[in-house]
């Protein structure tokens, strides 16, 4: 009788940790994507260009399981002319910034553009940064350049041209789909 109740004490208490465990276990939290591109002062050729190389790399983050959330206010903007200001969705774009886990931002030329708002926004939230600016081009704000050798969320990516930047998005890309936690900073991409 006492190796009955035994067992049926262990069996209990297993089964009050278990439901423990399943109670405190949370699923992962999928990471939520922020993808920004100049637009202003670009001609429509460059501006179409590089929405034409970075959508494909935007569409597979959407479609992977550990992206719950891939907000690009361009994918509706096909040129200049489509843009109207007056129908900015600004508050729901400045929701979207709030709430990303990473702001990924892609600037090719030195021109005035929303970009560094929306950069200098996510990097004083303390949102995961990774900016991919062309190499030798001084396209960068003094704070951004040197936030990145000192904040762990911020990264600048220096490529060499539109297709290099195409290929570490999409490998840093891949590796946040693949699950993999980290800082957005990885020497190997070029970061300064």
């Amino acid at each position: 009788m006492d190796h009955l109740w035994l067992a049926l004490t262990a069996l209990a208490t297993l089964a009050i940790a278990v439901t423990g465990v399943f109670h405190f276990v949370r699923p992962l939290r999928k990471h939520r994507l922020f993808f920004s591109i100049q637009m202003k002062n670009l001609t429509d050729t460059e501006y179409a260009t590089i929405k034409h190389r970075i959508e494909p790399t935007i569409d597979q983050a959407a479609a992977m399981k550990c992206i719950g959330h891939v907000y690009y206010f361009n994918r509706n903007v096909p040129n200049h002319a489509s843009f109207q200001e007056e129908q900015f969705p600004i508050q729901m774009y400045m929701d979207e910034l709030d709430s990303c886990d990473y702001f990924f931002a892609i600037i090719i030329k030195p021109v005035l553009s929303s970009i560094y708002f929306e950069a200098g926004h996510a990097l004083a939230s303390g949102k995961r940064c990774v900016i991919y600016a062309l190499r030798g081009l001084d396209v960068l704000p003094t704070v951004m350049r040197l936030a990145a050798h000192i904040e762990d969320h911020v990264c600048v990516v220096e490529c060499d041209d539109l297709d290099d930047i195409v290929h570490k998005l999409h490998e840093r890309v891949k590796r946040l789909g693949e699950g993999k936690r980290h800082g957005p900073n990885k020497p190997s991409e070029g970061t300064r």
